[in-house]
Order: structure tokens, then C-alpha cells, then sequence
């Protein structure tokens, strides 16, 4: 008989669908900084900024609903909110705003004295350059800020607590017991390892210990 779905199965509004493209407002924002009011580029970030909360308030509901001791509980939702929303708020607002406006700020200035193209062209060329820049820069700042917070913030969470959220992924634990006499194994329901750049994949993590079988579900921006 097959076993029914997991909560992992279900698509994450803030990871797996059209919402986690409101992360990128505020990159997209100050790739036009040069052709739209102020008040455009700071609206961007207020709805980058939105996402972020609003990612770190689902992340920590999704922890609070996982089975455990409750004196655990309010410790495992602090660290989830924490985690995602400093996560988020410096790999998907501030470092790639600040990347996005020095490349702009820096191409304008350079096209200005290395051309006499009409202001209209040097400024939509600096909007076009910007908007290239966003894909290439994603990774690299995701990878940074993982290191940072591994290094810093990571280190003070109880260690009970650490596998709970990796490289800006949500991760989600539950507990099953293990057939009696099952070897251990590993399964990859989706084909992925534990490669924090992997989108999407869970796997089966099925212990030593007596009785439990821990299933780790990952789900990424």
C-alpha cells in the first residue's frame, strides 16, 4: 500500500510559484532608478521587502506545526522566522539593491564620458544592463550570505536547532518510526541530493537508532 503524500508535496506559495519573483522588486527597481521617480524605486522595496516578512512569518507557522515537545516549539519558531528573514532580507533586498545600483550608477557615469550617446540611450542602456546583471548575480550573493550566517548567527541557534533551515531553504522534519529490521537507507524521491543550489527534492534519511526514520523535505527559492 503506498504511503499518502507528505506535506513536502505541497508547492510552497513563497518558494514554488509566481510570488517569489516579488523578491526581485527592489533589483528590478533600481535597474530603472534612472527612468522612473524615487518614489517607484522605494515602492520596489517596500514590495521586496513585504515578501521577505511575509516568506519568514509562513516559514515560521510551517515549524511550529511540526510534532515535538512543546517546550521546544516556541525555540524551533523563533529560529525559523529569524533565519529566513535575515536570510532573505540580505540576499534578496539589500546586497543585490546595493549590487544592482553601483552597476547602473557605474555604467551611466562611464557611458556618459566614454560616449555622446543622447541621455535617453545611455540611460536605457544602464536599465537593459541592470536587468542582465540580476540573473548572474543570484547565486554567487546567495552563496555569500550562507557562509556569513553560517559563520555568525548560525553558530548561536541550539544545535537542535540547526538543521532546521540550510543555505535560505526551507526545511521541514518530521518523524515516522521505521519497520522493525528495516536497513538504513536514503532515498532521493526527486532525484536531488542535499545541494543547497538543488530548486526542489526531499529525501528519506532512515537512521541507526532504534525505531525512527527522519524525512527531510527542501524546498528553494
Amino acid at each position: 500500500m503506498s504511503e499518502p503524500p507528505s506535506r513536502g508535496a505541497e508547492r510552497d506559495l513563497f518558494r514554488d510559484t509566481w510570488v517569489r519573483y516579488l523578491g526581485y522588486a527592489n533589483e528590478v527597481g533600481e535597474a530603472f532608478r534612472s527612468l522612473v521617480p524615487a518614489a517607484v524605486v522605494w515602492l520596489s522595496y517596500g514590495v521586496a521587502s513585504s515578501y521577505v516578512l511575509a516568506d519568514a512569518i509562513d516559514k515560521g507557522k510551517k515549524a511550529g506545526k511540526v510534532p515535538s515537545p512543546e517546550a521546544g516549539r516556541s525555540t524551533r519558531v523563533t529560529v525559523a522566522v529569524v533565519d529566513t528573514f535575515v536570510w532573505q532580507a540580505l540576499a534578496s533586498v539589500a546586497i543585490p539593491g546595493f549590487t544592482i545600483n553601483r552597476v547602473c550608477a557605474a555604467s551611466l557615469y562611464v557611458l556618459g564620458t566614454a560616449t555622446r550617446w543622447p541621455l535617453a540611450v545611455r540611460k536605457w542602456t544602464t536599465t537593459a544592463l541592470g536587468l542582465l546583471v540580476i540573473p548572474i548575480i543570484i547565486h554567487p550573493i546567495d552563496r555569500s550570505v550562507d557562509f556569513l550566517l553560517d559563520s555568525s548567527l548560525r553558530k548561536l541557534y541550539p544545535s537542535v536547532e540547526k538543521p532546521w533551515h540550510l543555505s535560505g531553504l526551507e526545511l521541514d522534519i518530521t518523524e515516522r518510526p521505521r519497520p522493525q529490521g528495516a536497513a538504513a537507507t536514503v532515498h532521493h524521491s526527486q532525484g536531488r541530493d542535499l545541494n543547497p543550489s538543488a530548486s526542489t527534492g526531499s529525501m528519506i534519511l532512515s537512521g541507526s537508532g532504534p525505531g525512527w526514520a527522519r524525512l527531510c523535505l527542501f524546498s528553494g527559492k
